[in-house]
């Protein structure tokens, strides 16, 4: 899957740090970005959690798995 960069230049900040799929229909683009302090002034929404809606396309589910013993890690 693949978006054209210009679409993700409209976001208001320069350091993005993950994107994942969510939403009742996994739909929705959630995006992680990091906040430099030294560009704090210039980018007020770093660190922000953005959501991009209407993007045309999907994620798939995540994969169901077993961890026993998890309380003992």
């Amino acid at each position: 899957m693949y978006f054209d960069r210009p679409y993700f230049n409209k976001l208001p900040v320069s350091k993005v740090t993950s994107v994942c799929w969510g939403g009742p229909a996994l739909s929705e683009l959630f995006v992680t970005t990091a906040r430099d302090p030294r560009d704090a002034p210039a980018e007020p929404l770093g660190g922000a959690i953005f959501t991009i809606r209407q993007t045309g396309r999907s994620g798939v589910p995540a994969h169901a798995f077993r961890f026993d013993h998890a309380d003992l890690y």
